[in-house]
């Protein structure tokens, strides 16, 4: 079977007054994301479920239908 990651990272809500838990959540997703943003393939703000899935559903047909690119030593 072929191996095609797709990587998505979707962070907290930036909307709106926040809880202190989910003011943590920002900034630890904030630094999930300095230190690894270069491996995801899509970023997504989680602002509304329904929006968040139907953007992630886009974006999982369009790999699905789209070449992707693997490193080498991933296939040999």
């Amino acid at each position: 079977a072929e191996l095609s990651p797709f990587i998505v990272f979707i962070a907290p809500t930036d909307q709106g007054s926040q809880t202190e838990a989910l003011q943590q959540l920002q900034k630890d997703s904030e630094a999930i994301r300095s230190q690894y943003a270069h491996y995801f393939d899509l970023s997504l703000v989680n602002n509304g479920v329904d929006e968040t899935l139907k953007k992630l559903q886009e974006a999982f047909d369009q790999a699905c239908t789209s070449p992707q690119w693997v490193p080498v030593s991933w296939v040999y």
